[in-house]
């Protein structure tokens, strides 16, 4: 099980760290300086701090972690991501989508809830 303190300010933490998207940036706009600079003052201890800024990196760069928590805040990341897309008529594209990209069981049962929740309402 992985700490929910990590993964809630990875996840808070990433646009401020990679660039945001909806604002059409994709370079970096703090880094990771800026990152353990926000951590620090919110009182985050140094071995957190450091866990945060590696699961950032891994994140921005594309590596994998073996850890639970880069795994959320990826799964976090892409559900972000997948729910901004516009779902084609075949639903089976949207699925692949998820199986591909969400790591985490939770994401992507979060994910077939909601595409089922589309179909049941007809925004499909």
């Amino acid at each position: 099980r992985g700490d929910p303190r990590t993964v809630l300010a990875a996840t808070l933490l990433l646009d401020v760290f990679t660039g945001s998207e909806a604002d059409g940036q994709s370079e970096v706009t703090g880094g990771p300086d800026r990152a353990h600079e926000i951590l620090q003052r919110l009182g985050v201890d140094a071995a957190a701090v450091a866990g945060i800024r590696e699961i950032l990196t891994c994140c921005r760069e594309g590596r994998d972690l073996d850890s639970i928590e880069f795994r959320l805040v990826r799964d976090a990341h892409a559900l972000n991501q997948l729910a901004g897309q516009v779902i084609t008529s075949d639903p089976r594209e949207f699925a692949n989508a998820v199986r591909s990209q969400l790591s985490t069981d939770a994401a992507q049962k979060w994910a077939g809830k909601w595409l089922a929740s589309r179909a049941d309402s007809g925004q499909e």
